[in-house]
């Protein structure tokens, strides 16, 4: 069995050299291709956001919401003037999951607020039905409110999607980030 030699003294200090060398060329070559990522991320964030920003702006987003909501807000006047002549008790209100003063819509109502409350009212209205002897609101109908509905949410769900994607490439901007931020201190040193 031969012994193990030692290297000499000046093999090892290039070993040390090298070694060095080895490891800030692996942190340039990472800084590197880091900020690439980030930039291709950024880039990709910043498009999400401005489709995002351009579909919930656009005339036919803010058209399809205001239908919607000026429909639901009739259906839910027409409901209460039933009320009003007697033709249902005011209870039935909990259908809706809405107070008998909560029938005027405010006007800074937004999307996913008017989306929440379509919902109630269109499950609401099939439950009153099902489970009272009393008659359908009527001019307009809840089948009426529910056309308008269904725009409004189609434009409403790809908007939902376009939020998610922004929301989504932020979180791997912040990320990138931080690596980015790690690297430069390692490079620093």
């Amino acid at each position: 069995m031969q012994a193990k030699q030692k290297k000499p003294e000046w093999l090892s200090a290039l070993d040390k050299q090298i070694s060095v060398m080895d490891k800030e060329n692996m942190l340039y070559s990472k800084a590197e291709y880091v900020s690439k990522k980030a930039a291709d991320i950024y880039k990709t964030h910043n498009d999400n956001l401005q489709q995002r920003e351009e579909l919930a702006q656009s005339d036919l987003y803010m058209d399809c919401f205001k239908r919607a909501k000026m429909y639901l807000q009739h259906f839910l006047i027409s409901f209460s003037m039933m009320v009003e002549r007697g033709e249902v008790p005011a209870s039935y209100f909990r259908y809706y999951g809405i107070g008998r003063d909560e029938i005027q819509l405010s006007d800074d109502i937004t999307d996913v607020e008017l989306e929440s409350l379509c919902r109630k009212v269109f499950v609401g209205e099939d439950e009153r039905i099902r489970n009272t002897d009393s008659q359908r609101v009527f001019n307009p109908s809840s089948v009426q409110v529910q056309a308008q509905y269904d725009i409004f949410h189609s434009y409403f769900e790809m908007l939902q999607i376009l939020r998610e994607h922004c929301r989504k490439s932020q979180f791997a901007l912040d990320a990138i980030s931080q690596e980015a931020k790690s690297l430069s201190l390692k490079l620093s040193k």
